[in-house]
């Protein structure tokens, strides 16, 4: 912690000090959010709602160095999980202190010159899983995760894509083991095409995803463990018990995506969107899809607005890799399906507050219910 926040507080004397310097001075871009959040759960097998408060904070600066070269740094809440940045109050021994963790920290270049004028950039580090990739919602990809790594980009800014034609290619580590050359990482392919027409803006396009090293692994040696001496698969099958559970099929996931959007005759919003994942890999057999489908209506974007949003999604076992997808829903993981719903309004500038129910079945076909619902107040900053 103390590193992180040496890192931030050069950040801010070398942006104080851009006036006295002899260059341009510098965009810095400072950003955040404040989250505080109160859920209660409970699975089928258990007649109680188990509640708990949790709070999430993400704080970076974000500079733009010059025309063709930008990054960011940025702090957040939370521990090792890689699909949560938040920390449940109480969690630790009494007012205890909690962890500040380096959530993002990458460069990115993207030239003008060559005959490029800025379409590609090539950014390298730790960044949010939304600007690297394009990610339509959260089937394969929790909102949470930062992917460490190369990210190669053409036609494609952040989380936002130009009209026409965009790509996107990287190569991303998942664990760097001692005394091995095959260490598990993903080297992933996009194509996304963006227009409108008659009113109506869509986007569609594919993913190829290839785990590499992953079938065969030890999900200890690699994977987040919330309990150490018995890791979890995320759903996916694995033979072995304990710190010695091993993954038994590899994944080289192919993903279909869309979305479509315009507003009604009174000028209410709406948005439709879907995603469809399957496992190609060889020796799959079974249990190797996944999809999810929803639609939004309304846009809460400034005060007094609002929006709702509906989706169903089912992930076979061996679908994808468990351990990056949503942590919510069904409590993480592959091997569920079921819906979420959940209402957003803007209660006075910067604060949003909404609603979310979750009712999921955890392990498909299995009659075991997880229902969820969660009330959130979000500062953004």
């Amino acid at each position: 912690m103390k590193k992180t926040l040496a890192i931030l507080s050069m950040l801010a004397a070398a942006g104080w000090s851009q006036e006295a310097a002899a260059a341009a001075p510098i965009e810095w871009n400072w950003k955040g959010d404040l989250l505080y959040r109160y859920e209660s759960s409970r699975l089928d097998t258990d007649p109680r709602f188990d509640g708990s408060h949790r709070l999430g904070m993400h704080f970076g600066a974000f500079p733009k160095i010059n025309d063709e070269i930008s990054g960011g740094v940025e702090v957040a809440t939370g521990k090792d999980n890689p699909t949560s940045r938040l920390y449940v109050l109480g969690s630790g021994d009494a007012f205890s202190m909690s962890d500040l963790m380096l959530n993002q920290a990458y460069l990115e270049v993207r030239p003008l010159s060559y005959g490029l004028e800025g379409k590609v950039a090539l950014s390298a580090g730790k960044r949010d899983v939304s600007e690297c990739l394009v990610r339509v919602n959260d089937l394969l990809w929790d909102t949470d995760v930062t992917l460490e790594g190369l990210t190669l980009q053409y036609a494609k800014h952040g989380k936002k894509l130009e009209q026409g034609l965009s790509a996107t290619t990287g190569y991303y580590i998942l664990d760097e083991a001692d005394g091995t050359a095959n260490d598990p990482a993903l080297w992933t392919a996009q194509l996304a095409w963006s227009g409108k027409a008659g009113g109506v803006g869509y986007m569609l396009g594919g993913s190829y995803y290839d785990y590499l090293h992953i079938e065969g692994s030890t999900i200890a040696d690699w994977a987040y463990a919330k309990d150490p001496a018995n890791p979890s698969s995320f759903g996916n099958t694995f033979t072995g018990t304990g710190t010695g559970k091993i993954l038994t099929c590899d994944y080289n996931v192919l993903e279909l995506f869309a979305n479509a959007g315009g507003t009604l005759g009174n000028g209410l919003p709406w948005k439709a969107y879907g995603q469809y994942a399957s496992n190609v890999a060889g020796g799959v057999e079974s249990n190797d899809t996944a999809y999810l489908v929803g639609a939004t209506l309304g846009r809460a974007d400034r005060v007094g607005k609002w929006s709702l949003d509906a989706n169903y999604v089912s992930i076979g076992k061996d679908a994808t890799l468990g351990a990056f997808t949503d942590g919510t829903r069904f409590k993480g993981g592959t091997d569920g399906q079921g819906v979420k719903i959940s209402a957003t309004y803007v209660l006075v500038r910067d604060l949003f507050v909404a609603l979310k129910y979750y009712n999921h079945e955890k392990v498909i076909d299995s009659g075991n219910r997880y229902q969820l619902w969660q009330t959130d107040m979000l500062v953004r900053f």
